[in-house]
């Protein structure tokens, strides 16, 4: 009687415990993947925004984009088509560009803000060129 009793406890307090452990390693999971969630919205939610705007832009002489940046045409080379030109924002530094050809870009950030001129196409004997300007804000 007694080897039963000790048998019958060993297979009750295995069932009991395997149970237990079951139900525990649940909440665990649950616990687990809620605070994932949590975290993972509010991640999102303090992340900081990017904000990217393109425009295309034919110059002459100067032109302005995005009402803070311009951009003024120096010269263009006729025998590589290459333009020549300062870049900055209004009231700021000058960045002077010796010569870009068509398909070339450059990159240059002032504050939050990246800019990527790109040279598209130039027309040497009207003498204006077309560039592709983003600003990509952080």
């Amino acid at each position: 009687m007694a080897v039963i009793g000790i048998i019958t406890g060993v297979v009750g307090f295995g069932l009991l415990s395997g149970t237990f452990t079951g139900s525990v390693t649940d909440q665990i999971e649950l616990a687990r993947q809620q605070g994932y969630t949590a975290g993972y919205t509010s991640a999102q939610a303090e992340a900081p925004a990017m904000e990217v705007q393109e425009s295309v832009i034919h110059i002459i002489s100067s032109a302005v984009f995005t009402e803070n940046m311009e951009v003024e045409l120096k010269g263009i080379a006729r025998s590589t088509n290459a333009i020549e030109f300062t870049y900055g924002e209004k009231g700021g530094e000058r960045e002077r560009v010796a010569a870009l050809h068509p398909g070339d870009a450059i990159a240059r950030r002032f504050g939050n803000n990246l800019y990527v001129i790109k040279s598209v196409s130039v027309a040497a004997n009207l003498q204006y060129a077309t560039i592709e300007v983003t600003r990509i804000g952080f």
